[in-house]
């Protein structure tokens, strides 16, 4: 019921905040009585209406005809039927107020929907792990004989043993050595956008507030604007890290037979089911720092029908190490990271579009600034340092972005300050497509795209010849496994 009706106040304050904080401002403090009763009935109200929410909201399970149901409304009666074989995912979290009234919120998820179907709000303990292993029981063999019982249970008693947990030193090490400048730009755009708000509240002021703005130009020169945007870049670094320590902290990963359980999270717990025969892109993203710290970060993409819009078949694991990583893919893939045999190379003119966005427009923007403002001839020794070491960071990626192949798999790599892999089953690939550009004709370049149900990703600038070589042999080798699985059939 407390669940019920801090969901109902939230929704009430989204609706009528607008308006209470008008009336605050516009009524005489003599006039607060009345919005305080008007208050008082609203909580009066809503608690009411969470009661009665609780006391018509009924679930169960169906066993003879193989549903999960759930009923609930006052007035508009609702009846929610999932049928056990299509529940694909059963995640279990707990939200802070969750964690705090120790409760927590089930998600039923099933095939063909990108959506969460169900959420159960406030669950006891118990009742929510038991109704987890109840619809995912679906998902195993409906029949086993006492044999293939033991060895199962041998083998989840030997997952166990395997489960992998982050320890907090690894977070906290990750956490300041990641995402410093996407931090950095998301805290530009909040001061901007919270400076425009200040404008247009303060309209009446705009005036005054151009004043500031042209004694503030005045009065800084260069060195006072680097030490300004290096101090927001410190601070950018400290609150992401923070950030992050909360989301993820006590990340661990249970493995099990057909599946990985990740849960995380200080303050709200999230409980989140890899399906291993699901994932479709097993990607290791890392930089400098974070290598010499032997620290990785995972992105995995599950089998989506949408997988822009479903988040659910996105993973992120943060902070584990080289040995957790190879573990982890070891589970899903039951085959250790290959040795890749086969390298194809980029020509050149990859960096056409990264020389343009790191090189010429920073130069650009640099001259405007000597336009706008007079600066300190020793401040050009930034530019000077600057060019050597971008013709450095370009030139490692054009050396190290190649795709690579082995007997079972495909991967994309690349280097610049962040050292990226994305792998890739070659039995997971759906469609091949080459693609030239107008300018690459003369050339011979071609971009190749790669598709899975679990997205896709493109290499570019590569030679013609070569990508069809490649293309070949991957459409023999999906041939070759395609009719395999189907003798074994």
């Amino acid at each position: 019921m407390m669940i019920e009706f801090l969901l109902l106040l939230k929704k009430f304050w989204k609706s009528f905040a607008a308006l209470l904080v008008y009336l605050l401002v516009k009524l005489e403090w003599q006039q607060y009585g009345y919005i305080l009763l008007f208050l008082l009935l609203v909580i009066i109200f809503l608690s009411v209406l969470a009661y009665l929410n609780y006391k018509h909201t009924l679930f169960y399970i169906h066993f003879q005809e193989k549903e999960f149901i759930l009923r609930k409304g006052i007035f508009n009666k609702s009846q929610h039927i999932l049928h056990l074989d299509k529940i694909t995912q059963v995640n279990i979290n707990q939200h802070f107020i969750q964690r705090w009234l120790q409760v927590f919120e089930v998600e039923i998820e099933t095939a063909g929907s990108s959506k969460t179907e169900v959420k159960l709000k406030a669950l006891d303990e118990n009742i929510a792990f038991a109704l987890k292993n109840e619809l995912l029981k679906n998902h195993k063999a409906s029949v086993k004989n006492n044999e293939a019982a033991i060895i199962e249970k041998q083998e989840a008693n030997q997952n166990e043993e395997k489960a992998i947990k982050i320890k907090p030193q690894q977070l906290i090490a990750y956490a300041f050595t990641a995402d410093y400048f996407r931090g950095f730009l998301v805290l530009i755009g909040v001061l901007f956008s919270f400076y425009s708000r200040i404008q247009e509240y303060l309209g009446s002021y705009f005036q005054e507030i151009e004043r500031w703005e042209e004694e503030a130009i005045a009065r800084v020169n260069f060195s006072i604007f680097f030490i300004i945007t290096f101090s927001l870049w410190i601070f950018s670094i400290i609150a992401n890290a923070i950030k992050n320590i909360i989301r993820y902290y006590g990340l661990q990963i249970k493995l099990e037979a057909k599946s990985t359980w990740i849960a995380y999270g200080l303050l709200n717990r999230k409980n989140t089911m890899l399906q291993n025969e699901k994932t479709q892109i097993f990607k290791i993203k890392t930089n400098w720092i974070q290598r010499k710290l032997n620290l990785y970060s995972l992105y995995i993409q599950q089998l989506a029908q949408d997988i822009h819009h479903d988040k659910k078949a996105k993973i992120n694991i943060l902070a584990c190490n080289e040995n957790q990583y190879q573990q982890l893919f070891q589970q899903i893939y039951k085959e250790p990271i290959p040795k890749f045999e086969y390298h194809l190379k980029s020509n050149y003119r990859l960096l056409i579009p990264h020389l343009f966005l790191w090189g010429i427009l920073p130069i650009l923007l640099m001259l405007m600034f000597i336009f706008w403002q007079v600066i300190p001839i020793s401040s050009l020794f930034v530019l000077m340092v600057y060019l050597p070491l971008l013709y450095i960071f370009l030139r490692r990626y054009l050396m190290t972005y190649q795709l690579s192949v082995s007997s079972h798999f495909l991967q994309l790599e690349s280097k610049i300050w962040n050292e990226k892999r994305t792998i890739i089953a070659i039995k997971d690939i759906q469609s091949l497509q080459m693609t030239q550009y107008a300018w690459h004709r003369a050339s011979g370049l071609v971009q190749l795209t790669i598709q899975t149900a679990g997205g896709s990703f493109s290499f570019h600038n590569g030679e013609k010849t070569a990508v069809q070589e490649l293309v070949n042999t991957l459409l023999y080798k999906i041939e070759k496994d395609e009719t395999t699985s189907a003798s074994q059939k």
